[in-house]
């Protein structure tokens, strides 16, 4: 939302009947990693005793007022880009299952921790119209909201988003998490597919982890846009249109 983070507290959950102390060391030293690479403070936190595994971050940043990335001011005529490609639910679902390629997760695990932070820090110059970043609802699920919320309709167009190393593989296999039929639910009729590979929907549908941004700005910017974040070694992938409110809120072609 472009907002600047400052500081954290941390909420853990551990089994500490199940699992070595270490792990949970190794879990701490790893988000203490990344607040720092964010150039963000841990000043406190809480733990509990949970039979499942959990770590995460309550973030307190600021932001001025007029410069909030939303994801409801979308407007047709506006080109689509997303930062990140997608797959990491599918490849961790595969790597749950020991059927994950060791060099694709490799892969997977260096998106899921690499920061949205430049790509969000390029976007002040331009006149972006809407973001979101792309996380648990999938591809789909987050642009569907953005329609919803700013009265347009988005076009995407599947062979252009880009897929992590190994996703389709394992798609072609069904490996897929039971969060994928929860985000096609979520959108409901909402949708119009046309002659999309049903492997492909699946992926457009796939839940994310540490996803990439997906930003709504006119198309004139686009070029200037895709440069910045060349710059920063980010690719900006073009993957669809915004269009006026039609009979579906998202297209698929």
């Amino acid at each position: 939302m472009g907002a600047v983070p400052l500081f954290a507290l941390s909420v853990v959950g551990f089994p500490v009947r199940n699992l070595p102390e270490t792990v949970l060391q190794a879990m701490l030293a790893g988000g203490a990693r990344t607040m720092v690479d964010a150039k963000v403070s841990i000043i406190g936190g809480h733990s509990v005793q949970d039979p499942e595994l959990k770590l995460g971050y309550a973030v307190t940043g600021t932001v001025h007022p007029s410069k909030v990335y939303t994801n409801r001011n979308a407007r047709a005529g506006d080109v689509l880009i997303l930062t990140k490609p997608i797959g990491t639910g599918t490849i961790t679902t595969g790597i749950k299952r020991g059927v994950t390629p060791s060099a694709v997760a490799d892969a997977a695990i260096a998106w899921m921790l690499r920061l949205n932070d430049q790509a969000s820090r390029s976007l002040g110059e331009y006149n972006v119209n809407a973001v979101t970043d792309i996380t648990g609802y999938g591809l789909l699920g987050h642009a569907y909201e953005v329609a919803k919320a700013s009265g347009v309709t988005i076009a995407i167009n599947a062979q252009s988003v880009p897929l992590m190393e190994g996703a389709l593989d394992l798609g072609q296999q069904d490996v897929f998490p039971g969060a994928v039929q929860a985000n096609r639910r979520y959108i409901g009729d909402q949708i119009q597919w046309f002659d999309t590979a049903p492997v492909i929907q699946k992926l457009l549908l796939d839940p994310q982890t540490s996803g990439g941004l997906l930003i709504s700005l006119p198309e004139a910017e686009v070029p200037a846009l895709i440069r910045a974040l060349g710059a920063k070694g980010i690719t900006g992938h073009v993957i669809g249109r915004v269009l006026p409110h039609g009979a579906h809120l998202l297209e698929v072609s």
